[in-house]
């Protein structure tokens, strides 16, 4: 896996002419993600029992770097590296009872970018990469024991199309970006059935989010360059 995500940014920006002055470096330092998923899920549990449920994908956190390839002052593209944590939740609308997955994932974002004086509007596509998740029973199933890392609940491997905008204060400096993620898979493994219904929907399981983060810019941004 770590190969394929090294090949992935290597492949990318290695295949562009590299000059120092055209490449930017940074750190995603903080993103919050606030994820919308809600729906009802129709559940019957292995004791015959039937909930009515909700599922709902609460708020999560990523983090890592970023490396821009600069074409001109105004055109660049930039890819990411980052690791997300991100929580599901089963619960029955009585709050009695309820399933909770918190999944942690690589994520790497590919995006094109258009700048102007420390402004950008950026769009593109992301790929997650599951790599563990951790279950737990909630209220009436608070006892059930599940297996740890129980990543087959959901597919290893997401996408999903990004569109934003983001604003650097200073040259290097810090700066702040929203982007809303729009969901192009589902993220669940149909073929395990972790919902325990066959009336529910898998494929209609994809993840939208608001994200708002921090970045901090560590090279010269070369669209505040001075005409000479």
């Amino acid at each position: 896996m770590k190969f394929f995500i090294a090949g992935l940014l290597g492949g990318l920006l290695g295949c562009l002419p590299v000059h120092a002055q055209n490449v930017n470096f940074g750190l995603n330092v903080l993103r919050l993600n606030g994820n919308t998923m809600s729906r009802d899920v129709p559940f019957k549990a292995r004791g015959g029992e039937q909930y009515d449920f909700r599922m709902d994908h609460t708020a999560g956190l990523e983090g890592g770097f970023y490396v821009e390839k600069t074409f001109n002052p105004t055109l660049a593209l930039q890819a990411e590296l980052l690791f997300r944590f991100t929580t599901i939740a089963i619960i029955s609308k009585d709050g009695k009872a309820g399933f909770e997955w918190t999944n942690g994932s690589v994520v790497v974002p590919i995006l094109h970018k258009f700048r102007w004086r420390g402004f950008a509007v950026m769009a593109g596509a992301e790929l997650g990469i599951n790599l563990l998740s951790d279950k737990t029973g909630k209220g009436a199933f608070a006892n059930i024991q599940f297996e740890k890392n129980e990543v087959k609940d959901f597919k290893r491997m997401t996408w999903a199309g990004i569109v934003g905008m983001e604003y650097t204060t200073f040259r290097p400096g810090i700066g702040v970006h929203v982007r809303y993620n729009v969901g192009l898979s589902s993220v669940w493994n149909d073929k395990e059935n972790p919902v325990v219904h066959p009336g529910y929907d898998y494929k209609t399981a994809k993840l939208n989010a608001w994200q708002l983060g921090l970045h901090w810019r560590f090279t010269k941004d070369g669209s505040r360059a001075k005409k000479v």
